[in-house]
């Protein structure tokens, strides 16, 4: 047998059936199990991961018209019922976005998906940066007890040093 054969060969029963290349028992299949292309459409057509696809639509078309300092203040947006809403994190950014509502509107209007678009509301979402903050600031309990000593010769230095002996003794009673 030549070479080329050979190769041929090897190539035809690589590809045509790899079990019996690597192994003699052929792999046991089971034909209850879904693929992943059926395992992500149906993960894909829940309610609410079709509504964050929608949303991530919006952001992305948002940040492709808006300057990067305005789209900055976006916290998200989404667009239901012909109205594209669009929350923002403070009053600065909620200004900033009403001046732009016309051009937003404009663009809107040029996209495929958002012909019918009939106005802009944009609101601010302080809640949602106030719990965004909380959960961020971890607490850790006062583990010194204000007993330390103070050599300090510098007196405004020593009487900050007294002051934080003082709110750490405060801190502990409560």
């Amino acid at each position: 047998m030549s070479e080329d054969n050979y190769k041929q060969a090897l190539k035809e029963q690589f590809f045509k059936n790899e079990d019996k290349l690597f192994s003699k028992k052929p792999k046991f299949i089971s034909y209850t199990c879904k693929d992943t292309t059926a395992i992500l459409s149906s993960i894909a057509s829940k309610g609410n991961f079709s509504e964050i696809r929608k949303r991530y639509k919006v952001t992305i078309f948002l940040s492709k018209i808006l300057l990067k300092s305005q789209f900055n203040f976006v916290l998200y947006a989404f667009y239901r019922n012909d109205i594209l809403y669009i929350a923002t994190a403070n009053h600065i950014g909620q200004s900033e976005l009403n001046m732009q509502k016309l051009t937003i509107i404009s663009y809107c209007k040029k996209s495929i998906d958002y012909v019918n678009i009939k106005q802009v509301n944009i609101f601010r979402d302080e809640k949602k940066i106030i719990r965004e903050k909380e959960k961020t600031i971890q607490r850790y309990p006062e583990r010194s007890h204000g007993i330390f000593d103070n050599y300090l010769s510098n007196n405004k230095l020593y009487n900050i040093a007294q002051k934080i002996k003082e709110n750490i003794k405060l801190l502990n009673n409560k």
